[in-house]
């Protein structure tokens, strides 16, 4: 059983690594796109304020997705039961978040969670467990779809009102992609506080998922030690530092795709302060009321309603923003197929 119980926890440290490439990268994609800071720092600071959201955050996020699943029922199963409920909760994340850094779109990795979970749940109930929890499951996917909405309206808005109140022009400029001109100092500051902001409210929200998920691990292999409902500094810890080491690898694709791919053109210093800023705001709206959202659809969507301000419909690079949308719209679908699949087959297997 220890040996499970620490392949289950590597697994989920890998799917977090695997989540640096996506989320924490949309977190510093803007500060290292516009040569505000290098590659190393930004993710230092990415890490330290991913840490400190979810330390401070509290993880009730976190526990209303994890609570999505029966837990009581899962406890009072056979012990295969529960390995068949976290393998197809792991596998179905880790593959589907790998296939689409592997082609560079910018996807969910809490879709792709929630996706799972919701769909192990119903199977569960399928096959004579507990009804899941479906006013919160609406609550939370309508917080998915809705919040990437949102926040192409801040940032369209947001546009606007920098236009309106800067008379600095060179905040409208932008270098060519990781050459070594850096902005003025003002706009380094903004740039770097504003990343800081995403980073924190991405641990406060984002980050409590796997928080969630390694505890619920914790919970199930060894029920004597642990109780989801507390969460030990070392998962937070180790989950953080997961994350990090994830974006210092896999940065660069989803850098390029967020600075370069969006729109028709370069993402200016005024469009990724606006982007991050407006990112930052509507995640910890969510979590003001415990709802999970994706840091990757926001700051796209984001980056979008910026690009839509400044240029216009024409502006927009419709071939990537139709890859987005497509991996928005395909993530819950695949990972519920995928899950339980994985899961109705585990569970014949291991019972």
């Amino acid at each position: 059983m220890e040996f499970l119980l620490i392949f289950f926890l590597l697994l989920v440290c890998a799917f977090e690594f695997i989540n640096g490439f996506h989320d924490t990268a949309n977190a510093v994609a803007p500060v290292i796109y516009t040569n505000s800071l290098s590659p190393r720092k930004s993710v230092m600071i990415a890490a330290f304020f991913n840490f400190l959201g979810v330390a401070i955050g509290g993880t009730a996020v976190a526990m209303g997705i994890i609570h999505l699943l029966p837990i009581d029922h899962i406890i009072w199963e056979p012990t295969g039961y529960g390995i068949a409920v976290i393998s197809a909760l792991l596998l179905s994340s880790i593959i589907w978040n790998f296939g689409t850094w592997y082609l560079a779109i910018p996807a969910s990795s809490s879709h792709t969670l929630i996706g799972s979970i919701l769909w192990v749940s119903i199977v569960m109930w399928w096959l004579g467990g507990e009804l899941p929890h479906w006013n919160k499951a609406i609550d939370i996917v309508k917080s998915l779809f809705l919040s990437p909405i949102i926040g192409f309206g801040l940032a369209f808005g947001g546009m606007w009102a920098v236009h309106h109140i800067t008379k600095d022009t060179s905040i409208f400029g932008h270098p060519g992609v990781f050459h070594n001109r850096h902005p003025k100092h003002g706009i380094q500051y903004a740039l770097v506080a504003t990343s800081a902001f995403v980073s924190y409210a991405h641990g406060s929200n984002d980050g409590q998922k796997w928080v969630g998920l390694m505890m619920l691990i914790l919970v199930i292999l060894a029920p004597g030690h642990f109780v989801v409902d507390t969460v030990p500094a070392w998962v937070i810890a180790v989950i953080s530092l997961s994350l990090g080491l994830g974006t210092m690898i896999g940065w660069r694709r989803i850098v390029v795709t967020l600075g370069e791919k969006i729109g028709k053109h370069k993402l200016s210093y005024a469009q990724a302060t606006v982007a991050s800023l407006m990112t930052a705001i509507t995640i910890e709206s969510a979590s003001t009321v415990w709802l999970p959202v994706s840091t990757t659809h926001i700051m796209s969507s984001g980056v979008a309603g910026t690009m839509g301000f400044e240029y216009g419909k024409e502006g927009l690079d419709f071939n990537t923003m139709k890859h987005i949308g497509m991996a928005w719209v395909l993530t819950l679908p695949i990972t519920v197929i995928m899950s339980g699949t994985i899961f109705y087959i585990l569970q014949l297997v291991l019972l």
